[in-house]
């Protein structure tokens, strides 16, 4: 086999290594796409600042309770496939996605709330 565009001394170890830092470097990159982390002004603190906390959770809350409500509709199209078309094996996989779409919110903020985090808003999953 004959690959074209590559130099006959490059190793593939220094591709592979070219291919990490090429990787590490998109990854610091990400970073600064978030302002707060790009310009912010260093005081010793690792931590986002609240603002950006409550925005990403009430972010991937949103995205969650989208995805349980689809969940919930899934997990009983799966568990009816499985009772009518699988003859009831596998009966248990839409059972746990129907229980985690169903309880799923209230455990995280529970677990959050146990945790003392501030950002969330209690264990009721509102």
């Amino acid at each position: 086999m004959t690959v074209y565009g590559f130099s006959s001394n490059t190793r593939h170890d220094d591709l592979k290594r070219f291919l990490i830092c090429l990787c590490w470097l998109c990854l610091v990159a990400t970073f600064f796409f978030v302002p707060l982390a790009a310009q912010a002004a260093f005081d010793g603190n690792f931590s986002p600042d609240q603002t950006m906390s409550k925005n990403v959770n009430t972010s991937l809350k949103g995205y969650w309770q989208m995805v349980a409500g689809w969940g919930l509709w899934v997990s009983i199209a799966g568990l009816l496939f499985s009772i009518i078309f699988a003859g009831g094996k596998w009966w248990w996989i839409p059972v746990c996605v129907f229980i985690m779409s169903l309880f799923g919110e209230k455990a995280v903020n529970q677990i959050a709330v146990w945790a003392g985090f501030s950002a969330v808003t209690g264990g009721t999953g509102t």
